[in-house]
């Protein structure tokens, strides 16, 4: 059966165009894998930049063993950081643009913004 990377996409596009939360591709779509995964991720970036956005730098999650095992998973993920996300202290952050907003601190190589 062929994984539909772009159809899994466009689920999650149209999801965080319209700040609506759906079921895990794995279960919607039957998504499997690790690499399918980061294919989905690679083809919401193609869109996301095709349509304006702008990547200022990328993370890494899920760095701590115990919260991978948490998961159940075995190694740290990857993603990407979009200038429209990145605020710097004191800065108001319009929570209503999110679907359940939380804060995370994000060390930013060389103290410079995008």
């Amino acid at each position: 059966m062929t994984i539909p990377i772009d159809e899994m996409a466009a689920a999650l596009v149209q999801a965080r165009t319209d700040l609506a939360q759906i079921p895990p591709l794995r279960e919607s779509h039957g998504l499997g894998s690790v690499e399918d995964a980061y294919a989905v991720q690679d083809a919401v970036n193609r869109h996301w930049l095709n349509h304006g956005r702008r990547l200022v730098g990328r993370k890494i999650g899920l760095t701590s063993p115990a919260v991978q095992a948490q998961m159940g998973i075995d190694q740290p993920d990857f993603g990407m950081l979009w200038a429209d996300y990145f605020f710097t202290e004191g800065e108001v952050v319009d929570t209503r643009r999110f679907m359940q907003p939380k804060a995370e601190l994000e060390v930013v190589r060389d103290g410079q913004g995008p």
